[in-house]
């Protein structure tokens, strides 16, 4: 992908709950203030659906809860079933809307391309794979994003996979880039490794995120 701009990527303010910026509304709200991007975390439930989260104890670090009271807050989720985080609600709202909830990220593209219809304009989903969970790091996972980039229903959505400079997250360039995905790494102060940077296509330096 080429840009002759830059990407101004939207990032919920850091100290608020991570479920701000994982919404229909973050999304809403950066398109309608000119981000051409937009910081989508990814984790996988148990039974393999791809959602839009950041923490693995979403209950416990991230304000959701059961309102059945049936499930742990110390629960991952790994170890959830869509069905169960589907139920998952937030105290936390804003005036007039309904408590937070976790989407599947094949929602997060169809919705984003009826949004970009809406508003006339355009974002990237770039997309933060999140660390804790190794099946993250296996091809079928980013052949599948692409599906979801590329497949008629929600063409016209730009996507990036991109992961910080740390650990095993480097995992994550390689299949991503095999399956011809767009891959950003979030560096601070230094090249990345000789032996990833073959796969990293865009790669940020020092504040490249800009904050709502």
């Amino acid at each position: 992908m080429s840009r002759r701009v830059p990407l101004h990527i939207y990032h919920r303010r850091l100290g608020t709950p991570a479920h701000r910026g994982n919404s229909f509304r973050a999304i809403r709200w950066a398109l309608a203030h000119g981000y051409t991007g937009i910081d989508i975390d990814v984790t996988m439930t148990e039974d393999g659906f791809l959602i839009a989260n950041h923490w693995q104890k979403l209950m416990r670090f991230d304000g959701f809860y059961d309102p059945s009271g049936r499930l742990d807050r110390n629960r991952k989720v790994k170890d959830l079933t869509w069905g169960q985080v589907s139920r998952l609600r937030t105290h936390d709202r804003e005036p007039g809307d309904e408590p937070y909830r976790v989407h599947k990220l094949a929602r997060m593209f169809e919705y984003a391309k009826d949004e970009q219809k809406r508003q006339s304009s355009r974002i990237t989903l770039c997309l933060e794979i999140k660390p804790g969970d190794a099946r993250l790091f296996g091809p079928t996972v980013y052949e599948l994003i692409a599906h979801m980039a590329d497949w008629p229903a929600w063409c016209g959505v730009d996507t990036i996979v991109m992961a910080q400079g740390r650990g095993d997250l480097w995992r994550v360039f390689k299949p991503a880039s095999e399956a011809g995905l767009t891959t950003m790494v979030q560096w601070r102060g230094k090249q990345p490794p000789a032996h990833v940077a073959e796969y990293v296509k865009l790669a940020k330096y020092g504040r490249w995120v800009r904050t709502r």
